[in-house]
């Protein structure tokens, strides 16, 4: 099955609803017409996503960040309303999930998985900012969300928990942000 990308008005609609700043959506749109081709992991980590959420139920945010570049270390950052900050059973289940889906070679690129609250301002910001369905993936590079700068970072997972289902027309979208 095919991925359909958003057309550059859906794309704007889209954000403008999600309260994104205007210069920040002209910014997304003319991205559009740069190729941004997803990596093999990111396609493994895609698939993990929609498996957890087939499993577990809804995710609020399931983002892997990186440092930029020169720093191959991402960090996966997971959010849902079941997934417990000091519960070390959440935090394996998401890691065993991971670990089955990439190589070696791939593992050896991730410093951690880090689980933050639905209601962590971070968290709260990316979800506000940038809507991504299960499944789908959205490459955002040189932004801010709540203060903390972000080099790169895929989105594989960006949720409202009121969120009806088909909310985000985001889906299977990919952009580049540029800074």
């Amino acid at each position: 099955m095919s991925e359909r990308r958003p057309t550059s008005d859906e794309l704007a609609a889209f954000l403008r609803q999600s309260g994104m700043a205007a210069e920040q959506i002209e910014e997304v749109v003319q991205a559009l017409g740069r190729e941004h081709q997803t990596t093999p992991m990111v396609e493994k980590l895609r698939k993990v996503v929609t498996g957890i959420v087939r499993e577990k139920g809804s995710m609020l945010l399931f983002a892997l960040c990186g440092a930029g570049e020169g720093m191959p270390s991402w960090e996966v950052v997971v959010s849902a309303q079941w997934l417990h900050e000091d519960t070390r059973a959440d935090l394996d289940y998401v890691g065993k999930c991971i670990s089955k889906a990439l190589s070696p070679e791939e593992m050896t690129s991730l410093a951690r998985i880090v689980t933050l609250s639905p209601e962590e301002p971070f968290v709260r910001a990316i979800i506000a900012n940038v809507g991504v369905a299960a499944g789908g993936s959205v490459y955002v590079s040189k932004s801010v969300f709540d203060g903390i700068r972000i080099e790169e970072m895929w989105i594989l997972c960006s949720q409202r928990p009121d969120a009806p289902k088909g909310h985000n027309s985001g889906e299977n979208a990919e952009a580049k942000v540029p800074g």
